[in-house]
């Protein structure tokens, strides 16, 4: 996992005319809670695209329920955001001077204007950036030749939650259905969102690069997650940034979010991901090796938690994958090898949209079975998922070649 520090600011103070305009935040303003309203926006309402005199009026009463708490409470309102999937309206405010997020947040959560309070929860990517580290062990892949001529992930949407995404990659042009930035200073081009998208979806038999482990299906790059410097795969983000993007990936309708990040247990993130799981949703994230049960999101029961081959222990609901020497792509036209188990959730969200392109009717938990299943004889493939079982077991008459007939080692080329 990586060694990583450092906090992302997410939230900028709009002028309130435009506190609910949809646009990305920036900025710093200390310590931060969100407050959760009621709201009953539509369900596919998409922040920021307008919406009418109805829409108006929906802001202005949120606003305004917003403003009364400022009056009674103190605070200052930095942004606003529609979370139709819960039915809410989360709202970012400044700890007034004098007291504690913690102190605030259980003032304002015992106002019956209220759905719930909570301090703003911080994460990082899990990638390493030890410039050698990849030089010291061998990476272990996965054999998707004969998946890529049964399904290629034609048809699948999958939600990259990360740093910023280099679109015009000549391994991921026409890769993205859309970008969209959430944290400020435009959809900026980052080593770790980058790397992550092309494990997922680099184009198939373009003439360079690599090949995604599901090149026809279809990113979302939702810009959640800063980097730190120029040269860093790390990055951080937090609670309401990427709470933002995981309501984008609902409007779009995704069927997969990649979440390569780890912090603390998050009550509103958890929320989303219930929410999305129970419409069929698939939600894979990285598990933190310093972390218990693997760290939030992963430790959240309905996400695929996923860690590398060489994640130590063992675990009946983690899965397994390349995270060792991956060769992927980075921004400029570039490819490199990097680790860490970013890398590896990478892998299964691929993985995820193989199997729902053949199987759209999978559900999380039928499909982590599936593929916490696919090793040899049915046992736990503890040393990595096998795509071509897990597609049998979804979808018997699929015909591939499996790991568990012959183990495919990747042979370390050198990068383009």
């Amino acid at each position: 996992m990586g060694i990583l520090a450092g906090l992302a600011g997410c939230a900028a103070t709009p002028p309130a005319a435009d506190v609910d305009s949809g646009q990305p935040s920036a900025g710093m303003h200390g310590e931060r809670v969100l407050v959760m309203l009621p709201d009953a926006a539509p369900t596919h309402f998409r922040p920021g695209a307008g919406g009418g005199y109805l829409d108006t009026a929906r802001r202005a009463r949120v606003l305004g329920l917003a403003r009364g708490l400022v009056t009674d409470h103190g605070g200052t309102i930095l942004e606003a955001w529609p979370m139709p999937a819960l039915g809410l309206h989360c709202i970012l405010m400044a700890v007034p001077a004098g007291t504690t997020a913690e102190r605030f947040v259980e003032t304002v959560g015992h106002d019956a204007r209220v759905g719930w309070a909570q301090q703003v929860s911080e994460y990082r990517t899990l990638a390493r950036n030890d410039p050698y580290y990849p030089l010291q062990t061998s990476a272990r892949a996965l054999d998707l030749s004969d998946m890529h001529g049964v399904t290629t992930g034609r048809g699948v949407r999958i939600a990259v939650i990360d740093s910023g995404v280099d679109e015009a990659h000549p391994d991921l042009a026409g890769q993205l259905t859309a970008a969209q930035d959430f944290i400020g200073g435009g959809n900026r081009v980052e080593m770790h969102g980058t790397a992550v998208a092309g494990i997922i979806g680099a184009r198939a038999d373009n003439g360079v690069g690599t090949v995604g482990v599901a090149p026809g299906a279809k990113m979302l790059a939702l810009r959640a997650c800063r980097q730190r410097s120029p040269d860093a795969q790390e990055a951080s983000c937090d609670t309401f940034a990427v709470a933002k993007a995981f309501q984008r990936a609902f409007t779009a309708e995704a069927r997969v979010v990649n979440l390569s990040l780890t912090g603390p247990p998050d009550r509103l993130l958890g929320a989303l991901i219930d929410r999305f799981s129970a419409r069929g949703g698939v939600v894979v994230a990285a598990a933190d090796r310093a972390a218990p049960e693997g760290g939030f999101p992963a430790s959240h029961p309905q996400v695929l938690a996923v860690a590398g081959s060489h994640f130590p222990g063992a675990s009946q609901r983690l899965l397994k994958a390349p995270g060792e020497e991956v060769l992927t792509t980075l921004p400029g036209a570039r490819w490199a090898y990097v680790s860490g188990d970013s890398f590896a959730a990478a892998h299964v969200s691929g993985v995820a949209a193989l199997l729902l392109a053949r199987a759209p009717s999978l559900d999380a938990v039928r499909l982590s079975a599936a593929l916490a299943a696919s090793g040899p004889d049915g046992a736990t493939a503890m040393s990595g998922i096998d795509p071509c079982a897990a597609l049998v077991r979804v979808d018997p008459g699929a015909r591939c070649a499996s790991r568990s007939d012959a183990t495919a080692v990747a042979r370390r080329p050198p990068p383009p």
